[in-house]
């Protein structure tokens, strides 16, 4: 999922339009998602939907955030999730969600990768601890504990600094979509206890959000080639 709805005041311009490295920053940040591995894509529009519809024709999904002038990108999140689960797309069943903001287009594939391998390894310790311990309980003849709880939400790391993109599992998402606090997406973190993954990708916290930004994005390309 890509939350592109925002205003860009902080940039002055609009974000999503800008080019970097001769391609749109909205563009960058959908193909950085297919290519880590993500089986389809839903830009959450707001603000110059249009434009970025039009650009972006026959790449990916969309959904409008009606909202979006009074609403921060957790509302766009959380629309974005309920639509998911309350469409028949994708044909596939839905395991979980990268959270991309449109405002991160330079993620490596590998740091997609390394989420999708913390998740299964994850999910693998559970299962081998639940099953000790139930063997443990069945010897000494009491029920079962829940001995393991699966993670259900995972983050990026470099250098220690929480970036994105976000893994967010199916289980978490009425955890999310119940949420109504402060601070949205990095409380839901907390709540959820998301387990962070170090990677080594700067991009990961690389954000277009001011025109300072953007300049380091830029930088960050060239050193690229």
């Amino acid at each position: 999922m890509i939350p592109a709805a925002g205003l860009s005041e902080r940039m002055g311009d609009f974000k999503p339009l800008m080019e970097l490295d001769d391609q749109a920053m909205i563009a960058r940040t959908l193909h950085s998602a297919l290519a880590g591995g993500a089986d389809d894509a839903l830009v959450v529009l707001g603000n110059n939907g249009a434009a970025i519809r039009e650009l972006l024709r026959g790449q990916c999904r969309f959904i409008t955030n009606q909202a979006y002038r009074d609403s921060d990108m957790f509302s766009s999140v959380q629309l974005g999730l309920q639509t998911l689960l309350d469409s028949e797309w994708p044909d596939e069943p839905l395991d979980g969600v990268f959270i991309l903001p449109g405002d991160i287009p330079a993620v490596s594939p590998q740091t997609f990768q390394s989420l999708v391998a913390a998740a299964e390894e994850a999910a693998v310790a559970a299962a081998t601890a639940a099953a000790v311990g139930a063997e443990v309980a069945a010897a000494v003849v009491v029920p079962a504990a829940d001995s393991a709880t699966t993670p259900v939400a995972f983050v990026p790391t470099c250098n220690g600094r929480h970036g994105h993109p976000l893994l967010l599992l199916k289980p978490a998402f009425s955890t999310i979509l119940r949420f109504q606090g402060q601070d949205g997406l990095r409380q839901i973190l907390k709540n959820l206890k998301a387990t962070e993954v170090e990677v080594d990708d700067p991009a990961i916290i690389l954000d277009a959000d001011t025109p300072e930004g953007f300049k380091d994005l830029e930088f960050y390309l060239k050193g690229l080639k």
